[in-house]
């Protein structure tokens, strides 16, 4: 079931579910596959050689797995490369949660990837509409910022102006009260 679910493409149902199985206690029972759940449900990047050494050896030994090039059944090496596409793609969405800007050096080290293989998967990614990027080729740097509309840009400042204002209020408040107190002490009782 584990793999299966991390065999998936990324959707709202899927990650539901990851976030499902992560929690259930019987888990635990099964090290390999809960150290690997932990990795997909924590937004930090997997390098996939470290994936690749670390779990590789266990993962390739089941049914559901086999390495690509070994006489075996077509369908297992389909899903190893599918594993890999996961982890890629998670690492994708990492960096768009966590960059506004990036170089495409620095993603294709990220990712450690080569330019048409980064880019590739960035692109499928922005088709999906899992992750909101744009590619300037020239320049070579992708932005994740996604431009906001302009309504929301009004509204925002319209609320800015609004607390400016009523800073502006207090201020004027508290200089009057303040001048009221100097006055009072000052000229003291003026009746005498």
């Amino acid at each position: 079931m584990v793999y299966y679910i991390l065999l998936a493409p990324h959707d709202n149902e899927q990650h539901d579910l990851l976030q499902r199985i992560y929690r259930i206690p019987r888990l635990s029972q099964l090290s390999t596959e809960q150290s690997l759940m932990k990795r997909f449900v924590t937004p930090e990047l997997m390098r996939w050689p470290l994936i690749s050494s670390q779990f590789g050896a266990e993962l390739l030994s089941t049914d559901i797995f086999a390495t690509p090039g070994i006489d075996a059944d077509s369908k297992a090496v389909t899903r190893w490369e599918d594993f890999r596409k996961r982890v890629i793609e998670h690492n994708v969405r990492v960096v768009a949660k966590f960059y506004t800007r990036i170089k495409m050096e620095r993603l294709q080290t990220l990712l450690d990837l080569g330019e048409e293989e980064a880019e590739s998967y960035l692109s499928k990614l922005v088709t999906q509409k899992t992750v909101y990027a744009r590619i300037d080729r020239p320049s070579r740097v992708i932005d994740f910022k996604e431009p906001r509309d302009s309504n929301e840009v009004l509204n925002e400042w319209s609320n800015n102006m609004k607390g400016l204002l009523g800073l502006l209020e207090r201020v004027d408040h508290l200089i009057t009260k303040v001048w009221c107190l100097f006055c009072s002490s000052f000229f003291g009782d003026m009746s005498n």
